[in-house]
């Protein structure tokens, strides 16, 4: 068993589903800052900035703590100034995604709705469902 199979097997369910949980908000903010680089699109890139947005449901500085690794990764890795824009409501998360002065957003159910309807946005990464069976 391999010393990463061997360090999941120890974590704790809630420790697994957070590791998740980033690897896929990883996975979108890749794939954009790669889309972002590689197409032509109409956003302000004179800096080189990729800026992402979140939905504000913690603190300015916890989600700022909580997204700095992964920041901080995609900027090495991309070589792209990755930037956090927590907007003060998730109203204005829409806003500024239908302004294009973020370039990705992490949405939830019914902002993901919203900003689908209102500027076409296209998921990169969605959670799925699946119901669990009661305990025998």
């Amino acid at each position: 068993m391999s010393t990463i199979q061997q360090g999941m097997r120890r974590m704790s369910p809630k420790a697994f589903l957070a590791l998740v949980s980033n690897l896929r908000r990883l996975v979108c903010v890749g794939a954009v800052a790669v889309l972002s680089a590689c197409s032509g699109n109409e956003h302000d890139t004179s800096l080189g900035a990729v800026h992402i947005g979140v939905l504000p449901d913690q603190s300015d500085e916890l989600l700022r703590k909580r997204y700095a690794p992964l920041l901080g990764f995609l900027s090495i890795e991309t070589g792209a100034v990755v930037e956090l824009v927590v907007p003060g409501s998730y109203e204005e998360l829409v806003r500024l995604f239908g302004e294009a002065k973020i370039d990705l957003a992490l949405f939830g159910g019914a902002t993901f709705v919203n900003a689908n309807a209102l500027h076409g946005a296209v998921p990169l990464v969605m959670r799925t469902w699946t119901p669990v069976s009661p305990a025998s």
